[in-house]
């Protein structure tokens, strides 16, 4: 799965809005390159493109460089000086995972977050994992963005697709991270991150995680940093760390991966 590899390289822009992050979130993203020349990046693309076998260094180098933004317009001016499209030139160069991720690069990050949420639920089966990882890291925004972009592309609801694809108590957070209502603004305090605490202590603990309803609605609508705050206050009841309780207790993988991928940053998930 390259999801991880092309999304490290995805910048926090989203279209020609800039999204608002928490600081934290923006470590190892790329921003715009102040020097930056389409005509020359692409001309650098095409060359590395006619050498044989293709100068796969030289792309990689050129493309992770680059905010998505401006990787678009280095396709625009390889499109107008070669009157080819950039996308089609490198799919018959590259091969296996490479072309993967550097296709993913050219994408706008909503079209490439809806490309890989129907990817991972399309067919028999369904990708847990890429499905965790996109709506787990995004922030409401974001995932909005891309559940207009997975209708208008694949003529199906994201929530209605998520909840014939999965099951359980999964299907409950992965439904309820699709809709995209976290409270990212508003500040937890101290008595509710406190009384949370206790919460997730009393339902993990003594009930040994077999009451995971609670978890749901604490971890899908809390922000990062209201969960941080809880996860703090959890330390003075546990003689573990919250997500470390988590691991021990929780049975379903794939519901412990999202649960302690929520309490992480973006970009440490």
């Amino acid at each position: 799965m390259f999801v991880r590899s092309a999304m490290a390289n995805m910048t926090i822009e989203d279209g020609n809005e800039e999204l608002t992050l928490p600081v934290d979130v923006c470590q190892g993203v790329v921003f715009q390159d102040a020097g930056f020349q389409p005509e020359t990046d692409a001309a650098e693309l095409h060359a590395a493109l006619q050498v044989k076998g293709c100068d796969e260094s030289k792309i990689i180098s050129i493309l992770t460089k680059r905010s998505n933004s401006q990787r678009r317009q280095v396709a625009d001016a390889y499109q107008k000086a070669f009157s080819k499209d950039l996308s089609v030139d490198l799919k018959k160069q590259l091969k296996g995972g490479l072309e993967d991720v550097v296709l993913g690069l050219l994408k706008h990050p909503s079209q490439f977050d809806a490309d890989e949420l129907y990817r991972s639920m399309k067919g028999l089966g369904t990708d847990e994992d890429s499905l965790i990882e996109i709506l787990v890291s995004r922030t409401n925004q974001q995932i909005r963005h891309a559940a207009k972009i997975f209708e208008i592309t694949y003529k199906h609801d994201l929530v209605k697709m998520i909840r014939s694809d999965t099951s359980g108590e999964f299907r409950k957070l992965m439904e309820t991270l699709a809709q995209a209502e976290r409270c990212e603004m508003e500040p937890l305090s101290n008595d509710q991150a406190e009384m949370d605490a206790r919460t997730l202590y009393q339902d993990i603990i003594q009930k040994k995680g077999t009451n995971l309803e609670t978890f749901i609605q604490i971890f899908s609508l809390r922000s990062i940093p209201n969960l941080k705050k809880v996860m703090q206050c959890y330390k003075g009841l546990s003689n573990n760390p919250l997500d470390v309780d988590i691991n021990k207790e929780v049975k379903n993988k794939d519901v412990r991966k999202t649960l302690v991928g929520l309490g992480k940053m973006p970009n440490q998930f």
